[in-house]
C-alpha cells in the first residue's frame, strides 16, 4: 500500500519517521482486527439467535397444544394423541440446543463469551452469558398434557418459558447492537 511504501522510503531519510509510521501501522492493523472481531462476534450471536428463534416457535406450538388439551371438549384419548406431539416437540428443543455450536461448544449449557473489540485492556471486551434454551433450563422438562389438569399446569409453565426465551433473545439482540456500534466506531478509528 501507499502507506507502507511511504514508511520504507522515509526510513532511509528519517529514522524517527520510520518509528512513528511503524507504530501507526500497528495501531491501524490492530483496530482493523478488533473490527473484524466485532463482526465475527455478531455472527456467532446470530447462530445463537437462530436456536432461540426455533425454540420460541416450538414453545408457541407447545402452548397451543396445552390450551387445546385443557379443553373439556376433548376425550382422554384425544389428549394422549396431543401429548405425543407435545413430547416430540419438547425433545426437539433439547436437540436444537445440543446441536447448535458456539465456538465448538453446544448451546445446551451456559456459555460465557468474551469478545475483544478494541486494542487496549479489559475495557475493550464485550461479554455475554448465554443461558441454554433447553427444556430443563426453561422449566418445561417432563411436562405432560395427557390430562386436563396436566395441560393446565403445562400452559402456565410454558408461558413462563416463553418469557425467558424473549428475555434471552433481547439480551442477544442488545449485544449484537453493541457489537455493531463498536465495529462501526473501530472502522472510523482505523481510517
Amino acid at each position: 500500500s501507499t502507506f507502507k511504501r511511504l514508511i520504507r522510503r522515509n526510513a532511509r531519510l528519517d529514522a524517527a519517521a520510520l518509528a512513528v509510521g511503524s507504530r501507526l501501522n500497528a495501531d491501524v492493523q490492530s483496530l482493523e482486527q478488533a473490527e473484524s472481531n466485532a463482526h465475527q462476534a455478531s455472527s456467532i450471536l446470530q447462530t445463537a439467535e437462530g436456536a432461540f428463534d426455533a425454540t420460541a416457535d416450538i414453545l408457541t406450538r407447545l402452548k397451543s397444544l396445552s390450551v387445546q388439551a385443557g379443553s373439556g371438549t376433548l376425550s382422554d384419548a384425544d389428549r394422549v394423541s396431543l401429548n405425543v406431539e407435545f413430547k416430540e416437540l419438547a425433545a426437539e428443543i433439547d436437540r436444537i440446543a445440543a446441536s447448535t455450536r458456539i465456538n465448538e461448544q453446544p448451546l445446551d449449557k451456559t456459555l460465557a463469551l468474551d469478545f475483544k473489540v478494541g486494542t487496549d485492556g479489559t475495557d475493550d471486551t464485550i461479554s455475554i452469558a448465554l443461558d441454554p434454551p433447553t427444556t430443563a433450563s426453561l422449566g418445561v422438562a417432563g411436562l405432560s398434557i395427557g390430562t386436563q389438569a396436566g395441560a393446565d399446569a403445562a400452559s402456565a409453565d410454558i408461558s413462563a418459558a416463553i418469557d425467558q426465551v424473549v428475555n434471552r433473545r433481547a439480551l442477544i439482540g442488545a449485544t449484537q447492537n453493541r457489537l455493531s456500534f463498536a465495529g462501526d466506531n473501530l472502522a472510523v478509528a482505523a481510517e
